[in-house]
């Protein structure tokens, strides 16, 4: 009786050793940084292989990068106590965003020339957009995205 517990006790605690030890072994050999997750994942694969170890580098290392952006991609409205961008669904499906630059203006679209609109409002992600810190009374009548960054999903 109690020779089956010792080997009950022994087996279950080299089975506890053996998928720890191989947890822990997977933990120490993973790449810690985006860098060598590159070297590791081209490591003998084809060049054409070199945007999809990027994007899974990204997506694990939480890389921020640029994200691309079309008109169709965002919109905005002003509620006149603020200025909220929101993205689409296609954006948020693949892309976490963490800031955004914007260019505004305080006449129409059609009437501001794009290089002398004020630029660079640093924004910060809010839900599924942002929330920019124009206040009232100068409401932008235009507004343009410079730049959306993001980590990849």
């Amino acid at each position: 009786m109690k020779r089956n517990l010792v080997i009950g006790l022994g087996g279950a605690a080299l089975c506890i050793g053996l998928i720890g030890g191989a947890f822990g072994i997977n933990y120490l050999t993973s790449p810690k940084t985006y860098d060598e997750c590159m070297l590791t994942e081209m490591r003998g694969q084809d060049g054409a292989m070199f945007m999809t170890a990027q994007s899974t580098c990204e997506r694990r290392h939480g890389v921020e990068i640029s994200i691309p952006i079309t008109s169709n991609d965002w919109r905005w409205t002003n509620n006149r106590l603020y200025t909220v961008v929101t993205l689409s669904d296609k954006i948020l499906a693949s892309y976490t965003p963490t800031r955004a630059q914007f260019a505004y203006s305080l006449e129409t679209c059609a009437e501001t020339d794009v290089s002398a609109m004020e630029k660079h409002i640093p924004s910060v992600a809010e839900g599924n957009g942002f929330q920019l810190g124009i206040m009232a009374p100068s409401d932008p009548k235009c507004l343009h995205l410079l730049d959306l960054w993001g980590t990849r999903k």
